[in-house]
């Protein structure tokens, strides 16, 4: 006895299969939408067969088929997956994808996002940008900004969101760095980065340097008086430096240019390890200086000068 299934929706899948039951396993049918079961078109089980060869150029074919072999029996993908991106099995962690989505600064108002892949917050979903997308400040809601009107002096977080069921990749600014406001029908969302706008509300210019999860920010500001947190300072016990204004929480470590006239001493607050500058003469230098706090703190016998230069961070 033969059973064809044609392609299509089957809308109840609790089949008498008679003698044959042993031979059919009914959760080989994955799950749709609205409780009904969904096969592959023909189609999209030529592509499935093909998928050495078919493979675009965000996902190589040898990709596509190891997501596809590590499926569960209860885990088939069904054409909403297909169409939307790979689902890993529920429960499944270790994913921790992320390939390309570097950010360039653009505009005073605008942020590209470079085409890429990465999994989502909870490690369940891999979001793929197929093309470079550019993002603005001034716009309200998906690509521009999640809620509210723009803020001067402010960390706004890059967000990488997806609409599983259109589906649709967008993105959005938020100054908030725990979870977006997410547009009708968005229910996936990743950390892409962080960036910063000044008192006219115009985003400072900036380079990345991305390797997965981890990126590597210089500040690109013309003047170095936007980069200072300390100009010409005198102090003859430890004293703070507050970093807020340039760097994000998201820091791990910092990137310094430092410069004293006469001996100076610095380091994070709380922290015993120090970076001297030399003693009797003007000294500058650049250094990286990993943070568990926000706060420098210097000690001087002339006068000490600190520009941030960047940061570091993984996301």
């Amino acid at each position: 006895m033969t059973i064809n299934f044609k392609p299509g929706i089957v809308r109840d899948s609790n089949i008498d299969f008679g003698p044959l039951a042993a031979q059919v396993n009914a959760d080989d049918v994955p799950d749709g939408p609205s409780g009904t079961k969904v096969i592959m078109t023909g189609t999209e089980r030529t592509k499935l067969a093909g998928v050495e060869t078919g493979a675009t150029a965000d996902q190589t074919g040898a990709e596509i088929k190891a997501l596809v072999e590590a499926l569960a029996e209860g885990s088939k993908l069904s054409a909403s997956a297909i169409n939307a991106g790979v689902f890993a099995p529920a429960g499944t962690t270790g994913f921790n994808l992320f390939v390309g989505l570097n950010l360039e600064w653009v505009s005073i108002s605008q942020v590209k996002i470079k085409a890429g892949r990465c999994s989502d917050s909870t490690n369940t979903k891999t979001i793929i940008l197929a093309s470079d997308l550019t993002i603005s400040l001034a716009t309200s809601g998906k690509n521009g900004l999640d809620t509210g009107s723009e803020a001067a002096n402010s960390w706004y977080y890059i967000w990488l969101i997806d609409d599983p069921i259109t589906p649709e990749v967008a993105a959005v600014f938020s100054v908030n760095g725990s979870a977006p406001t997410l547009p009708s029908g968005f229910t996936k969302y990743t950390l892409l980065g962080v960036v910063r706008n000044d008192s006219s509300s115009n985003l400072w210019k900036f380079q990345k340097i991305r390797a997965g999860s981890w990126a590597k920010t210089y500040w690109l500001e013309d003047t170095q008086v936007i980069l200072s947190v300390l100009w010409g300072g005198i102090a003859g016990s430890y004293t703070d430096v507050d970093l807020t204004a340039m760097i994000p929480p998201t820091t791990h470590t910092v990137l310094l240019i430092i410069q004293s006239v006469g001996y100076s001493f610095f380091r994070p607050k709380g922290e015993t390890m120090l970076i001297y500058a030399q003693a009797n003469q003007i000294t500058s230098f650049y250094t990286s200086m990993p943070l568990s706090v926000m706060t420098l703190q210097y000690y001087t016998g002339g006068s000490s000068y600190i520009s941030v230069q960047g940061f570091e961070e993984t996301i």
